[in-house]
């Protein structure tokens, strides 16, 4: 098969409880633009989306939004198993009415309603629903009407609609494709999806129609520069530049034209990393981009990132030394901090670092308060704002 051949069926999702998924109908959409789930819905703040290795609960922090401090992880009352790490396992509605997590345990994905005071998790009753094959990536589109979910063995992109006021998961179209795929994400308008195949060393494109469906782009696969592998996905927040860490070294970089998708490489790309990256971090301002990798892993690189072309120059102070291997990345929803979970190898190492991005310069300088607490061998965190 090709891999711009694009087949869509009907796919069946079976629920634990009834034994069909999103069978009782109603509207399609995300759920607007009203108040979480629950009677108050979720607590007005910035948070943080907490995973761990060994414990399958799904934890959630308080974010300070003026000194960056975290507050001590709790359980949501959800369950995350076997997360993993730096592929994205959590989408929420735009209206912040219910989250959806992949189960790997289970190949599942679980349903929950939000509440409050903070961020509370209630698993709908049909939830949780699963899949035929294995999912590895999770998406919402910006608009809330439709999830979209990343399978393999085999590999497919599963769009699927539900309940916006019940959260029901309903029937969904598959994409077949081919290929080591790794990751989907979205550009922040919804109009494209981006997924890297590691092996063959390319990024698949695809138009998102306005019911959903999926269009590959022309051009599509894109093949990443220098022979490179991709590890991974992160694209700005207007949208206009994606960045792929790859292996053995460097960072793939490609402007995306914002009105057919296609991906043409940045001049200068692959752009030049100390350790052979795998996780990469991009703020809400799109100035600055943060790597980390190798076999050490025990440094931070930072780039600025340049508004016109997408180019990267590596940042004052880079790389930023750290005190043991960092195991994962993320820059808060403000955009001021910059979060690295260590990789323990015992409980008590368990911890979350937390820095300061200087608004000019994208350099980094340890918050007072940190390191963290952070859930049993933490490996990785999910920025989640509240309106």
């Amino acid at each position: 098969m090709r891999r711009d051949e694009i087949i869509v069926a009907s796919v069946f999702l079976v629920s634990l409880l009834v034994g069909c998924g999103g069978q009782s109908g109603g509207s399609n959409g995300g759920g607007g633009n009203g108040g979480g789930g629950g009677a108050t819905g979720p607590t007005a703040g910035e948070y943080f989306w907490e995973l761990s290795l060994t414990d399958s609960n799904l934890y959630i922090a308080t974010v300070d939004q003026n000194s960056g401090h975290l507050g001590t992880p709790a359980t949501s009352g959800g369950a995350a198993c076997n997360s993993l790490g730096t592929i994205p396992s959590i989408a929420v509605t735009p209206s912040r009415q219910f989250t959806f997590v992949i189960d790997k345990c289970i190949v599942s994905i679980h349903v929950y309603s939000m509440s409050g005071p903070g961020v509370v998790l209630g698993e709908i009753p049909e939830s949780p629903y699963y899949f035929t094959n294995d999912l590895a990536s999770i998406a919402m589109s910006p608009s809330g009407n439709f999830l979209f979910a990343l399978g393999t063995n085999p590999d497919a992109i599963y769009k699927v609609t539900f309940n916006g006021t019940t959260g029901e998961l309903a029937q969904s179209t598959t994409t077949t494709i081919s290929g080591d795929v790794r990751e989907l994400i979205l550009d922040p308008q919804g109009k494209f999806a981006f997924v890297n195949d590691l092996t063959d060393g390319k990024v698949l494109a695809y138009s998102v129609e306005s019911d959903g469906s999926l269009t590959p782009v022309p051009g599509s696969p894109f093949v990443v520069p220098a022979g490179g592998l991709p590890v991974n996905l992160v694209i700005t927040s207007d949208g206009s530049f994606l960045y792929v860490p790859l292996i053995p070294s460097g960072i793939a970089a490609f402007a995306v034209n914002r009105s057919t998708g296609a991906l043409s490489n940045i001049a200068g790309s692959p752009f030049a990393t100390t350790n052979q990256p795998f996780s990469l971090a991009i703020g809400a301002g799109g100035k600055f981009i943060y790597s980390i990798g190798g076999s050490s892993n025990n440094a931070i690189e930072g780039f600025s990132i340049d508004g016109a072309t997408g180019a990267l120059t590596a940042v004052a102070g880079s790389p930023f030394a750290m005190p043991s291997q960092i195991g994962s990345l993320t820059v808060d929803a403000s955009g001021k901090f910059l979060y690295a979970t260590l990789w323990a190898t015992t409980l008590s190492e368990s911890a979350i670092l937390g820095f300061a991005i200087d608004a000019s310069t994208g350099s980094l300088t340890t918050l007072t308060s940190a390191p963290y607490n952070a859930p049993p061998f933490p490996v990785d965190t999910v920025s989640l704002d509240i309106p």
